[in-house]
């Protein structure tokens, strides 16, 4: 089982982006509204279980081809990318 260090490194970024954006709308309301964390946590976690969603019902599939869709439409394919999830949702919990 490979990383994948670049959907790794985007959800990281994206995690950096929403913090900073939480962190000034907060600091322009001089009250703490926005939970950056939280936030990306719940947006993550929504996007892992459409991915689940997605990633079974191509599994599902017969493909009597070969396609395009087939080395990422298999549940090995989907194991491999949770990790890609859960560390930046580990991150956020931690924040």
């Amino acid at each position: 089982m490979a990383l994948p260090w670049i959907p790794l490194l985007f959800n990281l970024t994206l995690l950096g982006v929403v913090m900073l954006i939480c962190r000034t709308l907060n600091a322009g309301q001089g009250k703490l509204i926005w939970n950056g964390a939280l936030l990306f946590f719940v947006f993550c976690f929504v996007a892992m279980s459409l991915d689940f969603t997605l990633t079974m019902v191509f599994a599902s599939a017969s493909f009597h081809d070969h396609t395009q869709y087939e080395t990422v439409a298999s549940r090995d394919a989907w194991t491999e990318r949770i990790l890609s999830y859960l560390i930046p949702c580990a991150l956020s919990r931690c924040c």
